[in-house]
């Protein structure tokens, strides 16, 4: 090109460029734009402003009603609940989906949560050794419903779904006749801590899965009558479900999926079926003691927080006081087959100290008061 015509181009363009150098000068720095309420696109929300989307928000909805600040980060169980607000007001307060449930209701009514790290009471540390030193299973036996699992977190699935799967192998189908389960079944009110001065009583447990004793195949009609006797002023106390009486293991389920909570709701609804257990051997104790047997039964039950990619287990105890621990004692990674097979072990090692061990404490109590009546 040659230099005349490209003389003649910029002498062309001159008039343009002044214009729009005109019009930036002119122009406001900081225009707001407010979104048309009547925008065809129904997905912007009409009352912000476009400036005040967050587009640094992983989500690229905008949050109606959670704030990321209000999350505590420090709390010390990382199962902290993002999407609740601590002050929600549409949860009540005794709502195990709160991030103050723990302080607000748990507590005040007497159960305290631990920290894994803390040591364990040497009774309790003696059996959760024995039951996490089981033999894990061979890993053929497992490795299908891992595969079952893996498929359900990656596609979606209900708390039905994981149930269905983690019974296929975790939880036996058939139990030894003293032992019974109850599915889905709310715990008898009587078994539940109310403090009178918390300022919220605690929600009924309706844990999924809850093995206890048949009274008609775990104990004589002797004992049976002693065992019914133990609370005076209530019969047949420490029947916690039509089905299970002086119940040791609880297990509540979850779907990650989104479908039914987390396991943040899983634990708190597990510690206050745990102490539902605690409250029904704890009368039995009440009972040695008055016939003056100077040797009380261990008082601790264990309870499994699951959902289809990680399983956590807590064990639960009650010493002299009216206070009620419960403390992390493992956690397995379902997705790992060493975790996996581990897991079954713990399972069918609490299953046979709750149907051999601890059923011959409660039954050798029964005789001893009997025996002093």
């Amino acid at each position: 090109m040659s230099k005349n015509h490209t003389d003649a181009l910029s002498t062309e363009t001159m008039p343009l460029r002044r214009s729009l150098r005109l019009r930036q000068k002119n122009a406001p720095r900081h225009a707001e734009l407010n979104v048309d309420s009547n925008h065809p696109d129904p997905e912007i929300p009409s009352k912000h402003k476009i400036e005040d989307v967050n587009y640094d928000h992983p989500d690229p909805e905008l949050p109606s009603k959670h704030n990321i600040d209000d999350v505590n980060y420090d709390h010390p169980d990382p199962e902290l609940p993002s999407k609740h607000n601590l002050d929600d007001p549409d949860l009540s307060m005794n709502d195990v989906r709160r991030g103050d449930y723990r302080a607000n209701c748990l507590r005040p009514n007497g159960i305290c949560f631990r920290l894994p790290s803390d040591t364990l009471p040497h009774q309790v540390a003696l059996l959760t050794n024995d039951i996490l030193a089981g033999a894990p299973r061979p890993l053929v036996e497992t490795g299908a419903m891992m595969r079952e699992l893996d498929a359900l977190g990656t596609y979606g699935c209900s708390e039905a779904a994981v149930q269905q799967c983690l019974f296929k192998g975790l939880f036996p189908m058939t139990l030894p006749p003293q032992l019974s389960t109850s599915y889905q079944r709310i715990i008898a009110r009587h078994l539940i801590p109310a403090h009178p001065d918390a300022p919220c009583f605690l929600p009924l447990p309706r844990p999924d899965v809850l093995y206890g004793y048949n009274n008609l195949n775990a104990f004589t009609e002797a004992q049976q009558t002693t065992l019914n006797r133990v609370q005076p002023e209530s019969w047949s106390y420490a029947q916690a479900t039509l089905e299970a009486s002086f119940p040791f293991f609880i297990v509540e389920l979850k779907a990650a999926a989104g479908t039914g909570g987390n396991l943040w709701d899983a634990i708190n609804q597990c510690a206050g079926g745990a102490a539902g257990c605690l409250q029904a051997l704890g009368q039995l104790n009440t009972a040695l003691d008055a016939a003056g047997c100077r040797g009380l039964l261990i008082n601790v039950c264990y309870g499994l927080v699951i959902d289809n990619n990680l399983g956590q287990l807590y064990a639960s105890w009650k010493d002299g006081s009216s206070v009620f621990y419960m403390q992390r004692v493992a956690s397995f990674l379902l997705s790992d087959a060493q975790h996996f097979s581990h897991l079954c072990a713990c399972v069918a090692a609490i299953l046979r100290w709750g149907g051999i061990v601890r059923l011959r404490d409660i039954r050798v109590a029964a005789d001893y008061i009997r025996g002093q009546r």
